[in-house]
């Protein structure tokens, strides 16, 4: 009973503190935000510190727990309990040992570099209440940077004979008081945490504490204080559970059933259905003649093998071309209209073709409809047309009428699916899109009009099913943390999600050759909290079962298997050599193990990041499935690029050398998409580290002491004339030429013009293509599927103001989302995103933008800003208007180095963004 009531009181504290650790902060009061700032400056200036903490829950007749935390910089902690558990938590800087001896089990694990890391690992779960005094060393020791976290201070209270000042942090219904000691030393005293709002129930409910006392900072410690116990006959585990647990097998081999389809079986049934209701529609229900009848054909085969995906299809230009010269000829068939109309719309047209385009687009649909086309094609013209007029708010009212028509043929699109082969399989993904549009309410009006098609076409209808009772049991639920669910919100999620699951199942047994249905019984077993782990293999074996190289099953899966669900990265990695195993290299199996360990090197309970993919055994495993296809597929130099990838990143350097000589210096940049790494870096790299003066290189290269900066700038000059030095090496060499000379001008107190020279010396093409224009004034890029980023490899330090202007350029869609980045490790980290087509502008952390907008009208195509950084704090101006005021940058420390980026994250390609007239200067 013990054991259970230092787990939950444990649960309790962590989640109390986690309830707080996400996002920007909005700071309340000046007095709070100060008293804030000198606790997190004491702490994190002190190089060691040693104190006793008490932890439990407030409670009559409750013990405390008692740990003493010992612990020295960078990364090195003891942490022993002083009770009866004997559970110990040692890290000695490149090991990490956790010890629950009430269970008999030992973790032990690589360290990562800062105490922050060791607080991600499995093996924390041994520190229960005690993490709250770890954290204290991390680079954010209150949990200030939470998201909407709100500052206070309270009145001074003693605890004991001190006199402390009462911190007050909230965000909704929690808070946590936090006690520090007045005097010199602003010393954390106690930690209290209030989980529930203030009612007439909550003063009885028992409310976790965390009591510090016996500070000792920067004193000497003991040799022997941060060295590794031994195992002495305990289980070696990757996390610690109750001891005799069965332990289901995640990672046993991969079903390979006999006649089980592949994506390349799949490709074909899509370009058979589309041939079907294209070519084969149009001799059915088309409009003929014999003036045009054979060039219409053929145009419409060339679309289906367009939308089949067909190798050597043809582009939507090329397509688009073909289809006019087919109407010039009197062509007057609705679906030959439609399928030009979509090309042109496709392929970025000119004006005059746009306006081209929709006309046809629009009015196919009736044509298609008298004519009696197949319903997915009236379905997609419908859709398309609800998609063009819907930006046009002059023609809103067609454009509903087109939405209502998108719901009534994709409720006939059910009735084409044929059970006896995969064809209609491509139907779902249209139909579910069309559910997920819907409002809640309209959602459920669909489903139960797709109801009755159940007894003729129970696949389809029981997906949708699946998903819209999926939807309403997160509706009911909400995505907060578990402690934030009301009961009635449990039980509608827990009656939701059984009845998800009952649909889910039934489109099973309808078509077990289908893998979607079981691979979305991966997520559910994972999101219900009553199926085992064991449930979740059963379904992925089901789902590949049905076809071996049914991707979105392996992703599900993977993450299954993350720390997060209870899984651990060496389930991960075992799981993804079981994929090696299965030798299906016609498939994309085997890849699933480089795809594991992207994952597991990306993910941000990882404390090692790349360093895991040095592991003994890790990059020979994975280079040898790049050995393999790079042998027996037809896209060898995607895989020679991956492979460089995975040598550059782990530093094979010969490896990396070979295969780059091999691309004749130019990888294909898809390859390097699951990588956080870029081309140009790989390639800049690679020729610096097998250079014949490496040495000499890396040193200069790696000279950032300010002190040096005028000897650094002229070695960099000398080599970079060097005859004998290749053009990528000597690009890196300017490029930290560059560098040094902005920091330079900056540190003097000058206005720095950010300008890239032609060969953009100085900038890192994160995503997109970028180019130098107007004279050097200007970055020109270019979108890819990636988006558009351009970084700036020069670290400004924490006080800055930059300005300049950006302009929306050409683009196949409305102007979207795009501004300025603050980088970490030059990836973005916090963006500035302004968008004047839906009127909004978002500051927040990269990827979150849509939890951060506010109302923002711009019509002008060019944007002037400036952007103020001064020491955590973001301010941002457009035009003359102050839209940003005084935003917290999560998880800021003065020591960590900053970038700055422009561009905008999109997820198409062909959209055109340019910066003007960049400048940076120091501010006090």
């Amino acid at each position: 009973m013990a054991i259970l009531q230092t787990r939950r009181t444990a649960a309790a504290v962590l989640v109390a503190l986690l309830l707080l650790s996400r996002g920007p902060a909005v700071f309340a009061a000046d007095e709070a935000q100060q008293l804030a700032q000198r606790v997190t400056d004491f702490y994190t200036a002190a190089k060691s510190f040693s104190v006793d903490v008490q932890y439990g829950m407030v409670q009559p007749e409750a013990e405390l727990e008692e740990r003493r935390v010992v612990l020295a910089r960078p990364n090195r902690l003891s942490v022993t309990s002083q009770g009866d558990s004997g559970a110990q938590f040692i890290c000695d800087g490149k090991k990490l040992v956790a010890t629950m001896p009430v269970f008999g089990q030992q973790v032990q694990e690589e360290a990562g570099g800062d105490f922050d890391s060791l607080l991600r690992t499995a093996a924390a779960r041994v520190l229960a209440g005690a993490s709250v005094a770890v954290r204290l060393a991390g680079a954010d020791p209150l949990g200030v940077a939470g998201a909407g976290i709100e500052l206070s201070t309270l009145e001074p209270q003693r605890d004991g004979r001190v006199l402390c000042d009462r911190l007050q942090l909230g965000r909704g219904d929690s808070r946590v008081v936090v006690w520090v000691q007045q005097g010199d030393q602003p010393l954390v005293r106690r930690f209290e945490w209030k989980l529930q709002p203030d009612d007439d129930d909550s003063a009885e409910m028992p409310m976790p504490v965390a009591i510090f006392d016996n500070w000792r900072f920067d004193a000497d410690l003991a040799e022997d204080a941060f060295k590794l116990p031994e195992a002495d006959g305990l289980e070696l585990v990757e996390s610690f559970g109750p001891p005799g647990a069965k332990r289901p097998d995640l990672t046993g081999p991969i079903p390979l059933k006999p006649g089980a389809t592949t994506v390349r079986d799949f490709a074909a049934s899509k370009l058979a259905f589309n041939r079907r209701t294209l070519v084969d529609a149009y001799a059915e229900h088309g409009s003929h003649n014999d003036a045009w009848d054979e060039q219409a054909t053929q145009f419409l085969s060339e679309v289906a093998r367009h939308f089949g995906g067909d190798e050597g299809f043809k582009m939507q230009a090329e397509l688009a071309e073909m289809g006019q010269a087919v109407l010039a000829l009197g062509c007057d068939d609705p679906m030959v209209q439609y399928c030009v109309g979509a090309m042109l719309q496709d392929a970025g047209s000119d004006d005059e073709a746009k306006a081209q385009a929709e006309e046809l687009v629009v009015q196919s649909y009736a044509g298609l409809v008298e004519r009696g086309y197949p319903a997915n094609r009236r379905y997609a013209a419908a859709n398309r047309a609800h998609r063009t007029l819907n930006q046009q708010m002059a023609n809103s009212a067609d454009a509903a009428e087109f939405a209502e028509a998108v719901k009534r043929e994709a409720l006939q699109m059910i009735l084409q699916d044929d059970l006896s082969n995969q064809q209609g399989r491509q139907l779902l993904d249209s139909i579910l899109e069309v559910a997920k549009g819907c409002t809640l309410d309209e959602e459920a009006q669909f489903y139960e009009a797709a109801r009755a098609h159940v007894e003729q076409q129970p696949f389809i209808v029981n997906m949708i099913g699946g998903a819209h009772h999926s939807r309403r049991a997160w509706k009911a639920r909400g995505t907060g943390w578990a402690s934030s669910v009301s009961e009635e919100g449990w039980k509608v999620f827990a009656k939701e999600m059984a009845a998800a699951r009952d649909c889910y199942e039934d489109a099973w047994i309808a078509a077990p050759d289908r893998p979607e249905p079981a691979t979305e019984m991966i997520g559910l077993t994972m999101a219900d909290n009553v199926s085992p782990p064991s449930e979740m293999r059963l379904w992925f074996d089901r789902a590949v079962e049905a076809q071996i190289d049914h991707n979105p099953a392996y992703h599900a899966y993977l993450y299954g298997l993350t720390p997060r669900w209870g899984g651990s990265f060496g389930q991960m990695y075992q799981f993804g050599l079981r994929c090696k195993q299965t030798e299906r290299y016609d498939t994309d199996v085997p890849y699933m193990l480089c795809e594991a360990l992207w994952k597991v090197a990306r993910d941000s309970q990882n404390t090692l990041g790349l360093d895991i993919l040095k592991r003994q055994g890790v990059y020979d495993e994975a280079a040898e499935v790049c050995d393999r296809y790079i042998a027996e597929d037809s896209n060898a130099n995607w895989w020679r690029s991956v492979h460089l990838a995975l040598a550059y990143c782990t530093e094979h350097w010969e490896d990396a050398e070979r295969r780059l000589d091999e691309l004749n210096g130019e990888p294909e940049f898809n390859a390097f998409a699951r990588f956080p790494v870029t081309v140009s870096e790989v390639v800049s790299e690679v020729r610096v580290r097998t250079s014949p003066q490496a040495a000499e290189l890396m040193e200069v290269l790696s000279d950032d002491d300010p002190d040096n900066r005028a000897t650094a700038i002229q070695r960099l000059e000398e080599l970079a004339e060097q005859q004998d030095i290749g053009p990528h090496v000597r690009f890196r060499l300017r490029s930290k030429l560059q560098t040094l000379n902005w920091l330079r001008a900056f540190d003097e107190g000058q206005a720095v013009a950010l300008q890239a020279d032609p060969t953009l010396a100085g900038w890192q093409t994160a995503a997109g293509f970028w180019t130098s224009e107007e004279d050097n004034r200007a970055l020109r890029g270019v979108s890819s599927t990636d988006g558009v980023i351009a970084v700036c490899h020069a670290d400004f330090g924490p006080a800055w103001e930059l300005s300049g202007e950006w302009e929306y350029g050409e683009s196949p869609y409305n102007l979207w989302d795009a501004g300025v980045f603050i980088c970490q490790a030059e990836k973005p980290a916090f963006s500035v995103m302004l968008n004047p087509s839906e009127d909004w502008i978002a500051a927040g952390p990269y990827g979150e933008h849509t939890e951060h907008k506010t109302p923002l009208e711009w019509s002008d195509k060019v944007a002037p800003f400036r952007v103020r950084l001064d020491r955590g704090v973001v301010d941002v101006w457009i035009g003359d208007q102050h839209v940003v005021e005084s935003k917290a940058l999560p998880g800021w420390t003065p020591a960590r180095p900053l970038q700055v980026g422009f561009g905008g994250k999109y997820n198409w390609g062909g959209s055109v963004l340019t910066f003007r007239n960049l400048s940076i200067k120091k501010i006090d």
